[in-house]
């Protein structure tokens, strides 16, 4: 069963480390460059980082960019590499990468934008933009639909990953995460409580989904060859079709 309890905010600037708290400054200067000062009504920091589970070498910089207006053809193009020239720096201070997202305001409500609402709403701070946004609208009501919403791509990543988009580092990190939040998903089905930081599911793990929890296990330690994580990541996406979780088969 769903506990709203769970799902209420408990990102704060505080819980950011002090030496990592001028990225935001970095990110507004970007997203003013890209989308213009005047158009930004919001920029969400959400993630282990402003959660207060910040790992050194792990973590990614979370960031939703909402835009009064909807952002133009080729707007990713130039914010990448406006993110590439400033990696290097925050590397050394053991970010692993940034994952930037920019939504117009009227498409908050698209099915695709999801899981990107519903992680501002319950994980972030706000570091920038004029306006007050009221998120409560991507909060799901049963435990079945958050799993459907924090899971649903997961084949789709499957298979990105599959197709040598990334390299073999952020294949392997990428699977990693995104199968142990995969697997948890399993757990919630079973009665687990939801958790936002995927390196603490063990006990849950254990009590609601004990099969798996040898899996759990490998995955943490990050022993598994890419090829032996997938194809665990295959069946974990069987398991969630049996369960009734509706897995999408694109990215529209």
């Amino acid at each position: 069963m769903l506990r709203k309890k769970d799902l209420k905010p408990i990102s704060s600037l505080e819980n950011v480390p002090k030496n990592l708290r001028g990225l935001a400054d970095d990110i507004v200067l970007i997203a003013e460059q890209i989308y213009g000062k005047e158009n930004i009504a919001a920029i969400y920091w959400h993630g282990s980082i402003p959660r207060g589970d910040f790992v050194k070498n792990e973590s990614d910089a979370d960031l939703d960019i909402i835009t009064h207006k909807t952002p133009v053809r080729g707007h990713r193009k130039k914010r990448q590499i406006l993110i590439e020239k400033i990696l290097p720096k925050w590397e050394k201070l053991g970010i692993a990468d940034f994952d930037v997202v920019a939504i117009g305001k009227d498409e908050l409500h698209h099915k695709d934008r999801e899981a990107d609402v519903f992680f501002c709403a319950t994980d972030s701070i706000k570091i920038a933009g004029d306006t007050q946004f009221d998120l409560n609208f991507s909060l799901p009501n049963t435990t079945q639909e958050l799993v459907t919403l924090l899971s649903g791509s997961f084949k789709l990543w499957i298979q990105y990953i599959k197709g040598g988009e990334l390299s073999q580092q952020d294949s392997k990190r990428q699977i990693q995460k995104r199968t142990v939040r995969a697997i948890y998903g399993l757990a919630m089905l079973n009665g687990a409580p939801y958790q936002r930081n995927w390196r603490k599911y063990e006990t849950s793990i254990m009590t609601y989904l004990p099969n798996y929890s040898k899996t759990y296990k490998t995955f943490i330690e990050g022993g598994l060859k890419l090829t032996e994580s997938l194809k665990i990541a295959d069946q974990v996406c069987v398991d969630l079709a049996k369960a009734g979780i509706m897995l999408k088969e694109s990215w529209d």
